[in-house]
């Protein structure tokens, strides 16, 4: 029997998780030229799931509003003669997250969802105060001692986030520790920061992911169809050929009606013979 003959069964686990949409959604991959992704079953946060599947084929998770990739994984039967079942957990350490902002975030759901209501909206408006007023000392540098800046570094990955969003730990020459974003930091990833956490915010609090935090697969599918559909339009609307002499475009009358018919119709004339009379 040939490899790819061989049927995996594939058990997915899909762990609680603050930072991700109650559900996502498995598809199967079609990676021959139409690169097409197939719907086949829908799992929940705590949930597990059985999909039979040829070995070599692959699999995406994909959160079911958002779009957001959670998973990319090829069906394979276990080394060592392990017997037919693959077990994936569902974004185990980030999953398919290879963005660290966004690993950082899934940190961050692992814990409860009390602990998020309270550092969630701190760290939006320590974030937001930098992006809306960039030159402004006071919200560069913060008070470690602060008491709203305490329960940050009791969530797991909060730290990582702020560091990653530009902050680093200081000593001010009093001897205290400060979180500081230094004058001249890029803040590209501090605006990426700010979505993130828009988006994580909304979801503990039962709200839909905000539309500026989607990087759906349906909208860059319509941009690129819609891409392709404006260059084919202006290719069209081109000249067939053009006049050796003039360089002048000549359309061919039947080209649309007749396209891909391999006839050729009559020629538009340009005008060229006449001009030169003139």
């Amino acid at each position: 029997m040939a490899a790819d003959d061989l049927l995996v069964t594939m058990r997915f686990v899909f762990p609680r998780n603050q930072a991700l949409e109650q559900r996502a959604q498995l598809l199967w991959c079609d990676d021959s030229g139409a690169r097409r992704e197939q719907f086949y079953a829908d799992i929940a946060q705590g949930g597990e799931l059985e999909q039979l599947s040829h070995q070599g084929h692959r699999w995406v998770l994909r959160e079911a509003a958002s779009r957001e990739l959670l998973l990319s994984v090829t069906a394979r039967l276990p080394a060592g003669g392990g017997g037919s079942v693959q077990y994936i957990v569902i974004a185990a350490d980030g999953g398919a997250v290879t963005d660290p902002l966004r690993a950082a975030l899934w940190r961050m759901g692992t814990s409860p969802r009390e602990h998020l209501t309270v550092v969630c909206p701190t760290l939006l408006k320590l974030v937001n105060n930098i992006l809306s007023k960039p030159q402004e000392p006071k919200y560069r540098s913060i008070r470690m001692a602060n008491p709203s800046i305490g329960p940050l570094f009791r969530v797991d990955g909060c730290a990582e986030l702020l560091r990653l969003a530009g902050f680093k730990e200081c000593t001010d020459s009093e001897g205290e520790k400060r979180l500081v974003c230094e004058e001249g930091t890029c803040l590209s990833s501090m605006e990426d920061a700010a979505v993130q956490l828009k988006r994580l915010h909304a979801l503990i609090i039962g709200l839909p992911p905000p539309p500026e935090t989607l990087r759906s697969m349906q909208q860059s599918a319509t941009a690129a169809a819609s891409s392709v559909a404006a260059a084919s339009a202006d290719a069209t609307a081109q000249p067939s050929h053009r006049c050796h002499k003039c360089k002048a475009g000549i359309d061919n009358d039947l080209r649309r009606q007749m396209a891909g018919s391999g006839e050729v119709g009559g020629w538009r004339s340009h005008g060229c013979a006449a001009r030169a009379r003139l």
